[in-house]
């Protein structure tokens, strides 16, 4: 369903672009959701990114669609804007949102995005860029509604009415006049309370903070433990220096779980950014050639198993080939299908970007498998431990099964993902029995061309 209103979106803005047909392509995009819009960018070239842009109703909705695009996609489009439209849409853009932007961007850009930024706005933005990455001061919001302890809940719901430039408000935060966090009041406690009261007999005291060096993750595990939907920001003297809210919370969240996945997969969150299957496959490699020192232990311990068993030198060195045809094809193919049910479930357009994954994917798994195989395929030759031309056969052999084995992993959860499966559950036994037939059927194939060519 998401994909036919994914495609359903993308070919009638299109068709509206090349028609010239502003009034509906702007009343197509107002009843959009930014997200949605966003996920459209991956399929639209730079020039109908940009007409997509000039025809978003304001530059609130520009804003949230900009936060939301990849990486290289925001630095491509900021440089077919103008500054002053740059300049408009960071101003309502939250800072912690233009911070993590500007982050985000090649240093050159984000120079240039830092220029158009003037007085209070680039001030807030360089104070977060001062705090370490993944720590609370880098994603917290100075945007916060504060309060002194002496105004009345009549007051305080006033001053909530009439603030223009805050997150949103969850709690009213009480603070002296140096700005000292004395206590907290949630918004539902505020409504129920008399009108005349003061803010400092109903606050709580206790207030759950953190400091702004504190670790983001840290920071989501008190918000899931405690059930907040904001955390305040002090610093080392109790004052508050920001707050970070639940969205927030979320998004780290989600950043965590991703990394955790592609850590699982023997790769990093940096893969996400390449688009070279040459620079993926430099990233996975590590943790096969982990692969690759486990199954040569294996294998010598298989070998001289053999040989006390009666085999020949010649038998037992191809029975302990086995564990590394295992290792590798079993490592690649889940590396493939953790990454790609990770994107699954992440992007609302996958379908359309499947055939060049698929591709990359079966890329990634012949390059691999050609690096990987010329370490055996020389030992056993060098060495006399079989003739080169079976040693041949056998690095050909590991070289197909990783390739059919990214191409498994690759297809498998998305054959879930079509029928409305969570392709997670593919990532487990599944997948590790399939590949271990296919490492079993590729071996055997490599034998039978020893032996019988």
């Amino acid at each position: 369903m998401r994909e036919a209103k994914y495609r359903l979106n993308l070919e009638t803005i299109r068709r509206l672009i090349r028609k010239e047909a502003e009034q509906n392509l702007q009343r197509l995009l107002k009843r959009m959701h930014p997200v949605d819009i966003a996920a459209l960018a991956n399929d639209l070239s730079i020039d109908e990114l940009v007409n997509v842009f000039h025809h978003l109703p304001d530059d609130e909705t520009r804003s949230m669609v900009l936060v939301e695009l990849e990486t290289d996609v925001a630095g491509e489009l900021l440089g077919q804007l103008e500054p002053a439209g740059i300049r408009s849409m960071l101003k309502v853009m939250a800072p912690d949102d233009a911070a993590a932007l500007v982050d985000s961007l090649p240093d050159e850009r984000a120079d240039e995005l830092q220029k158009v930024l003037t007085g209070q706005e680039l001030d807030q933005v360089e104070v977060l860029l001062t705090y370490p990455e993944e720590t609370a001061g880098r994603i917290m919001t100075q945007q916060v509604f504060a309060l002194q302890g002496d105004l009345t809940v009549r007051e305080a719901i006033d001053a909530i009415r009439s603030a223009e430039k805050a997150e949103t408000v969850f709690y009213v935060y009480v603070v002296d006049e140096y700005r000292k966090l004395l206590g907290v009041v949630s918004l539902r406690r505020l409504l129920l309370e008399k009108i005349e009261t003061p803010l400092k007999e109903i606050m709580v005291s206790d207030v759950i903070a953190v400091t702004p060096e504190r670790d983001q993750e840290e920071v989501a595990h008190i918000v899931a433990r405690y059930d907040l939907l904001a955390v305040p920001v002090v610093d080392d003297g109790g004052f508050l220096l920001g707050i970070i809210t639940v969205d927030d919370i979320i998004d780290i969240i989600h950043e965590e779980a991703r990394e955790d996945m592609y850590r699982m997969a023997g790769s990093n969150l940096s893969e996400h950014e390449m688009t070279s299957p040459l620079r993926m496959a430099g990233v996975r490699i590590k943790w096969l050639l982990l692969r690759v020192a486990g199954a040569t232990c294996a294998g010598m311990i298989l070998y001289f198993a053999m040989k006390t068993f009666g085999f020949s030198s010649t038998q037992a060195w191809i029975i302990s080939l086995f564990p590394l045809f295992l290792g590798l094809i079993s490592g690649i193919g889940s590396q493939s299908s953790m990454i790609v049910a990770e994107q699954l479930n992440l992007r609302s357009d996958f379908t359309a970007k499947f055939l060049p994954l698929l591709g990359t994917e079966s890329l990634i798994g012949l390059i691999l498998g050609l690096c990987i195989s010329v370490l055996p395929v020389a030992i056993l030759g060098y060495f006399s431990i079989m003739p080169w031309i079976n040693a041949f056969i056998v690095g050909a052999g590991l070289v197909i099964g990783m390739v059919v084995a990214a191409t498994a992993g690759t297809c498998i959860p998305y054959v879930f993902f079509r029928f409305d499966r969570d392709p997670v559950i593919v990532t487990g036994s599944l997948i590790t029995t399939i590949l271990d037939v296919i490492a079993v059927a590729v071996f055997i194939g490599s034998l039978m061309n020893i032996y019988t060519g």
